[in-house]
């Protein structure tokens, strides 16, 4: 199979024979019919010379990719997200490595977009920038949204941070102790929200700490003069007598602190106490997440949406930990709400935009594999990098191959590049699929006349397209490769090059990823 260069991307814009997605100053050098750059068949890439374009609506559909430390897999996409940033897309760009946030800032220059960058965190000078993002807050104000929506959000964020790798779900018990918090949760931030204060999260762990452990807490005259649950409580009461606090929802939160909460066992209200800690810690306990995630929001969700933005979550994993984890979490689930909640009469007007993941595991959400099914008509698009399947299994819980499969059928793209893991390039096999390839038979028999017949037969069997051992002689790029890259490209269409859905595509490096 012969190997081909990515198209270059001044010729993208400027050929006649492609689909333009031209900015405003190229628009008189366009000969062919103006499309709308936005329209789902703009054309990217030719992926083999033979016309078979990566469109925009192919990315519309996701794209997983795959591949060993050093495969060239982030090089070989890194044209794809420059031609993203071409049309204008808006990007949150999450980063597990260090390096990432220089990569980011790179194509985007390579694009016009500097303007449009935003880091938050760790800059390419090792400073942290001045920006920040406050989730509750933002999830408390967006419209239409209640308490229970806050709630699942938080939940939602304790459940990344308290999975660990490969441990298996709790099952019913561990859904009861979920129930629980969730039920914590709710009336801690319906007691900030009835005092008319802000919502934080180091605001709710305050109410949750200082609130009656014992009926007669509420007679003690120390704890009351200290307790910023029961000034809470006071403060909603006062809400409440001037008439803009429904009595019953006074009642409630009154009964729970005072009757409900304060009579609870030690040993569960000590279980729900751990899980409080260990979300509040991941937002409050140390800088800059501290910083990033409390006061005022200066960048959130929306400016990607409506503005454009190229958003970059520069709090590496692998410096971080947990709380980087966290703080990027915190953006990237705010982001794939808000884009779902999307609304308009007319698709084709919405600005796309990229959700883009190196090193997927680190963000790995069951949400993800909702938020795929349904995002395609919302212009969103998920490019999901990761080295292999073992990566996805241990951050999801995920004890076969079949589950990384289901979790990921809903980015209809895939690329396959070298891989030394036997399991990973046996699943890019299986995912490539099986055809029916004929086999014929030959048969040969003798006499004792020295007569000879023979006779022929054609059966059918059905083998994998590419078997798994093919995936480890790819070529990786550098110098002895003559920068080039091949991989494998999976795609819901029939290439022209093949006649099936598979082909080996090959991706020159370039100066992005020097």
């Amino acid at each position: 199979m012969s190997f081909f260069n990515n198209i270059n991307i001044k010729r993208l814009i400027t050929s006649s024979s492609s689909v333009p997605f031209p900015r405003k100053q190229q628009a008189k050098e366009i000969e062919a019919p103006f499309i709308h750059k936005w329209d789902s068949s703009t054309q990217l890439m030719d992926l083999t010379g033979h016309g078979d374009w990566l469109t925009l609506g192919d990315c519309f559909t996701g794209i997983a990719v795959f591949g060993a430390a050093g495969s060239g897999k982030t090089s070989s996409l890194a044209t794809v997200a420059q031609c993203l940033m071409l049309l204008d897309c808006g990007f949150v760009w999450l980063c597990a490595k260090p390096d990432e946030v220089r990569l980011a800032r790179k194509i985007a220059a390579s694009a016009g977009r500097e303007k449009d960058v935003i880091v938050i965190g760790e800059d390419v000078n090792g400073v942290i920038t001045r920006h920040r993002f406050n989730p509750l807050q933002y999830e408390a104000s967006r419209p239409g949204q209640g308490t229970t929506s806050v709630t699942t959000y938080l939940s939602d964020c304790a459940k990344v941070l308290s999975r660990k790798e490969g441990e298996r779900s709790g099952g019913e018990g561990e859904r009861f102790w979920n129930d629980q918090f969730e039920r914590l949760l709710r009336h801690c931030i319906d007691t900030a929200k009835y005092a008319g204060r802000s919502l934080s999260v180091a605001l709710l762990r305050e109410i949750q700490l200082s609130a009656p452990t014992q009926p007669e807490d509420i007679s003690s005259e120390a704890w009351v003069a200290n307790s910023t649950c029961w000034q809470c409580i006071c403060e909603a009461e006062a809400q409440m007598e001037q008439g803009n606090l429904p009595k019953v929802d006074f009642s409630r939160i009154l009964n729970f602190w005072t009757k409900d909460y304060a009579t609870l066992d030690v040993k569960p209200r000590s279980s729900i106490d751990v899980m409080f800690a260990v979300l509040a810690d991941a937002f409050t306990a140390e800088e800059p997440v501290r910083y990033i995630l409390s006061g005022e929001s200066s960048v959130t969700p929306d400016d990607v949406i409506e503005h454009g933005k190229i958003v970059i979550l520069s709090l590496p994993t692998n410096i971080y930990h947990n709380a980087g984890r966290m703080a990027q979490f915190t953006f990237k689930f705010s982001y794939q709400r808000r884009v779902l909640a999307r609304k308009f009469s007319d698709a084709s007007s919405l600005r796309p935009t990229v959700l883009w993941v190196d090193e997927a595991h680190a963000f790995a959400h069951p949400f993800d594999s909702q938020y795929f099914r349904e995002v395609r008509s919302n212009r969103g698009i998920n490019v999901y990098l990761e080295q292999g399947i073992g990566g996805y299994m241990q951050a999801m819980n995920f004890h076969s191959p079949d589950q990384v499969d289901d979790y990921l059928q809903n980015l209809s793209t895939k690329y396959f590049f070298y891989n030394s893991s036997p399991e990973t390039n046996l699943f890019a096999s299986n995912a490539i699929g099986k055809m029916l390839t004929e086999k014929g038979t030959d048969s040969f028999s003798y006499s004792n006349a020295n007569n000879v017949s023979t006779s022929n037969s054609t059966t059918q069997e059905e083998r994998h397209q590419i078997v798994s051992g093919e995936f480890g002689f790819l070529k990786r790029g550098g110098t002895k490769n003559n920068c080039i890259v091949t991989g494998y490209v999976l795609r819901p269409e029939i290439f022209n090059s093949t006649g099936t859905n598979v082909s080996l595509c090959s991706f020159r490096q370039t100066t992005l990823t020097h």
